[in-house]
This record gives structure tokens, C-alpha cells and sequence, in this order.
């Protein structure tokens, strides 16, 4: 039990270094694993005072589930003394591809204990997983023709996601500390302290998932001398350890690559607001007769919240402005008639041309790779999944850069164009990549919730008055902006032409009723939010970002 014990500890330790945080979650299935890291964490935090809270999620795929996931929840309570609750899932078997369920499965879990985790305002959550589930994972890889970074397996710590969001500074990250234990280790820790756990029979069925074979081959002694656990283990040590330095690597180039090319785009917005002041200087004279909406808007300063607000450490980049032109002689009325336009953007960051410093081209090829990753990562459409199962497909751009050859290339739904001096990442057309399905929402006079669009923007919403009734609005992609943008004051100031392919790659809002289903016209369009061009509807958005280490 002291071995068992010191492996917890030292992994614990080296998570949390010397100051863990003040609370915790645990991820509770009721098996071996999770009841025996229930036991472990309990003693460890007990002298530190750590509050504890096990979180149990009931899939729904067996008849039972729900039973057995409320006597896990009531035993954890009575007999370590903390607090439980249950996370209710509902699957259906009968609609679930039986190849993907444990994907499925995985993902949803993993959904419900992130909303649990920011509910309780835990930034860390324990889970079970342990060597033979290292090993099994290893197979399962190595069948599926893995890269060596994949075969390194689990990390002691992980993101739950790898994408920051507007409410919490970090991820929420995961604890695995005992994938140095094994699995016979945990049997012999909840026997030897009377803990009772549950067996999950799907696990048996070796028919149900890939990993259930493998497991019951290790399990009969049906596997070759090469494969034995503690071989795995130490080629999988020397992998993470590789993977490790990659990582560390890419994650010290990555801050240079990010401040040159903030700083060469202020640079750009500097100039253009110091001119456009000075414009309107001479001008001032000629419009004292005109309303405060029809002189030139003050590009010195960025707005401090608001549209397209940020806070934090992404504040820098929300308070870039992009080029306008602006008609200070317009005259026209209409639904935004005290605004001339400033077009507020954050396309340094979501859309970003980084300059191609040299010591990029100096980089090993699996940092450099890694680095590229990270760098599409931000602009891509995709999942966290899809981007690191095709993560590999970043080589040819680093090929080239190597050897200082031109390429535009799509990757991940992103257009990457590489030449000598820079690289560009577009978002690519919507509608050359995946389809985007029409989502519609509601809108009531309070701020609604956080919600990712497009895996790429964050946005939240809010009716400008808080006596109208709750409105629906759908969000969407559209191919022809310019009738929309014909809609908004202002818009003879604006730049049209290089507009219309922007805002093809940015959501669409627009309000919906049954009278007036896709109808638009200054009182249903709201507008793209993600470039400042909105009326009718108060909108936040923030960029996808993402949190490597």
C-alpha cells in the first residue's frame, strides 16, 4: 500500500507542485479505478483542507444506469464524507452508431463534466485512468497507425479542452495521477480498505468496442512477449518524455511569433488613426453644423468592452481597429443614423498574417510542426478532436517553409499562404468546406449564455430593451453580404468591395418570426458581429483561443 501510495503522491506533486488549488472534482464512474482514487485523493486532501466533489455521469445505455450512478453518488457520500452529485446524460444505443459509441460517449461525458467543473468553479478534475489503461490506448493507436506522439499515450496533466473561454482565464484542466498504478494496485487498494465498486458489464462485451478485446486478451495472457505491460510502459515513458520537449519547445517560439505580428499590425492602425485625426483636424471647421454622428470616429482608442470587447491578456489585440473610410458629408437616415461606421476587428487574431521570423526556418521539423499546428489551430473550424487526429496534415507547410518556397495550401479549413516574408491563415469559404448548420436562438432582455459559433468565435447576447418579449434570430453564413450590408447607415462610407469576402467568413444574425422567415430589412438583420457591424440586438463575442500548455 506505501508503493501505491507514493506513486499517487508524487504524481499529485508534481500536478500541483507545491500549492494545490482549494477545490477539486473527481470524475466518479464506480469501478476499481475511480473508487480507489476517491479513497487516495480523500486521505491526501483531508490534512490540506481541499474540498472535494465526486461527479458521476449517467449515460443512460443500460437499463440500470441510473440506479447504480444514485448508489454510487450516496455510497461515495457516507463513506469518504464528501460531496456528490450525479450528471444526467440521455443516449439512446438505438441512435448511436455502435463503431463510434465510445467516442460519443467520451465526448458527452466530457461536455457535462465541463459545465459541471465551471458551475462549481473547479479548475481541476481527477481522473482514473491508470497503466493498463495507458497500455490498452497504446494498442488501440498503434492498430490505427498513430504517430509516436500519439503512442506516447495520456498525460498526467491535459486540458478537459484546449480552448480558453470567455469565463475562465485557463482551461480546465486534468488530473491523471495514477497512470503509473496498476490496475491489480487499485484492486488491492479498495479491498484491503473494505471499498465497495461497481462492474460494469458493457466492459465485457468484447464485441461493444475495440478496447474491450484488447482488454480481455491482456487479461487471458494472450499477448506476445513484446507487448508486455512494462515493455509498453517503458517505450511510452521514453515517448511523453520526446513529446514533452516538443511541446515545451513550440510553447517558448510561440509568444515571438504572436507579438511580431501584433506589433507590425498596431504599427499599421497607429499610422492610419494619426492620419485620420488629422484629417478631421482640418475638416473640424466645416462640420460644426453636423451632428456628433456625422464627423469621423476616433480610431486613438479602442473600446474598453462592448461588441467585440476582450479582457485579460487578449485585451491587446481587441483593441486593434481596422482601415476605414469614412464619408463625413452623408446625409442619410436610417436604422443606425448616430453611427458612422468604425469597423472594429480582431482579424489580427483570428485571421492572422504572421511575419516568417528566420529562426523558424532554423526549428526541428517536429517543433516547427507543432508551432504551424498551434498557429492554424486558432483559425480552424474544426473540433479539438478533428484537429489532432489530422494533425499531421501541417507537414507540407513546414516543408516548404524550410526550404523557403512559396505555398497556398487549405489545411484544416484554413487557407494557409506562405511566401518569403509572412504566413496568412484565411479562414476558408464556408461553403467550399463543411456546410454550416442554421442555428436558431433566442433572445431575451438578459445577457444569455456564453455559446461557440462556428468553433471559432464566442458570443453572447442580449435584447436592447428590457420590455420586449423574448425574440427568436437564427445565425448563419451567407454568400452575397451586400445587399445586407446596403441595410446599415453608413455603409456608402464603407470599403464594399473587400467587405463582401469578409463577411462571408464571419456569422450572420437575423431575426426570425413566422411572418417574416428570412425576410431582411432594417428591423430583422442584426448583422455580423464578429466585425462590429450589428444594430437591433446587443452582442459580445470573443476570439477561440487556445491554451497549449
Amino acid at each position: 500500500m506505501s508503493r501505491i501510495w507514493n506513486q499517487y503522491a508524487y504524481a499529485m506533486l508534481r500536478a500541483f507542485n507545491i500549492q494545490p488549488p482549494s477545490r477539486l472534482a473527481i470524475s466518479v464512474s464506480g469501478g476499481v479505478d475511480s473508487m480507489a482514487l476517491t479513497k487516495l485523493t480523500t486521505d491526501w486532501a483531508k490534512p490540506l483542507n481541499i474540498e472535494l466533489t465526486a461527479l458521476i455521469v449517467d449515460h443512460k445505455l443500460r437499463s440500470n444506469s441510473t440506479e447504480e450512478a444514485n448508489s454510487v453518488c450516496e455510497y461515495i457520500k457516507s463513506k469518504f464524507g464528501i460531496s456528490a452529485e450525479v450528471l444526467n446524460l440521455d443516449m439512446s444505443l438505438d441512435s448511436i452508431n455502435s463503431t463510434r459509441i465510445e467516442e460519443i460517449a467520451r465526448q458527452q461525458r466530457r461536455n457535462a463534466l465541463q459545465t459541471a467543473c465551471d458551475r462549481l468553479n473547479v479548475n481541476r478534475i481527477l481522473f482514473g485512468h491508470h497503466l493498463n489503461d495507458q497500455v490498452e490506448l497504446f494498442i488501440i493507436r498503434l492498430l490505427k497507425n498513430s504517430s509516436w506522439i500519439g503512442l506516447a499515450g495520456m498525460s498526467e496533466v491535459t486540458a478537459m479542452n484546449w480552448q480558453t473561454t470567455p469565463f475562465r482565464k485557463e482551461p480546465l484542466k486534468i488530473v491523471r495521477p495514477l497512470l503509473e498504478v496498476s490496475k491489480k494496485d487499485l484492486i488491492e487498494v479498495c479491498e484491503s480498505n473494505s471499498i465497495k465498486w461497481w462492474e460494469d458489464q458493457s466492459n465485457q462485451d468484447t464485441q461493444l468496442t475495440q478496447r474491450n478485446l484488447i482488454r480481455r486478451m491482456y487479461q487471458s495472457g494472450q499477448v506476445p512477449n513484446g507487448f508486455t505491460i512494462e515493455k509498453i510502459k517503458k517505450l511510452m515513458s521514453y515517448l511523453a518524455e520526446q513529446r514533452e520537449l516538443v511541446e515545451s519547445n513550440a510553447g517558448m517560439i510561440m509568444p515571438m511569433l504572436t507579438k511580431t505580428s501584433r506589433n507590425a499590425k498596431l504599427d499599421s492602425v497607429s499610422s492610419e488613426s494619426e492620419r485620420l485625426q488629422k484629417k478631421k483636424k482640418n475638416s473640424d471647421s466645416r462640420l460644426e453644423s453636423q451632428s456628433t454622428s456625422d464627423k469621423v470616429p476616433d480610431l486613438s482608442s479602442a473600446p474598453k468592452s462592448g461588441t467585440n470587447g476582450s479582457s485579460g491578456k487578449s485585451n491587446d489585440r481587441s483593441n486593434e481597429i481596422s482601415k476605414v473610410k469614412v464619408n463625413t458629408k452623408s446625409k442619410r437616415k436610417g436604422p443606425l443614423a448616430k453611427n458612422n461606421y468604425k469597423i472594429n476587428t480582431l482579424l489580427d487574431t483570428v485571421e492572422p498574417t504572421i511575419n516568417l521570423i528566420p529562426e523558424l526556418r532554423l526549428l526541428p521539423d517536429l517543433i516547427l510542426n507543432e508551432v504551424l499546428f498551434r498557429l492554424i489551430a486558432t483559425t480552424s473550424p474544426k473540433s479539438d478532436d478533428e484537429l489532432f487526429k489530422e494533425k499531421s496534415k501541417v507537414l507540407p507547410i513546414s516543408e516548404h517553409i524550410k526550404k523557403d518556397e512559396p505555398i497556398k495550401q487549405n489545411v484544416l479549413g484554413v487557407e494557409v499562404e506562405v511566401d518569403s516574408e509572412s504566413i496568412k491563415l484565411t479562414r476558408e469559404n464556408w461553403r467550399r468546406g463543411r456546410p454550416y448548420q442554421t442555428r436558431i436562438c433566442e433572445a431575451l432582455p438578459t445577457w444569455s449564455r456564453w455559446e461557440l459559433i462556428d468553433n471559432r468565435f464566442w458570443l453572447r447576447w442580449k435584447l436592447k430593451s428590457a420590455e420586449v418579449e423574448p425574440k427568436k434570430f437564427s445565425i448563419r453564413f451567407v454568400d452575397e453580404p451586400k445587399p445586407i450590408l446596403d441595410l446599415f447607415e453608413g455603409s456608402e462610407a464603407l470599403d464594399l468591395t473587400k467587405l463582401n469576402d469578409v463577411c462571408t467568413k464571419h456569422p450572420f444574425l437575423l431575426f426570425e418570426s413566422p411572418d417574416t422567415l428570412h425576410t431582411m430589412n432594417s428591423s430583422t438583420v442584426i448583422g455580423f458581429p464578429t466585425l462590429g457591424i450589428t444594430q437591433n440586438l446587443d452582442v459580445e463575442w470573443r476570439p477561440k483561443l487556445y491554451n497549449f500548455m
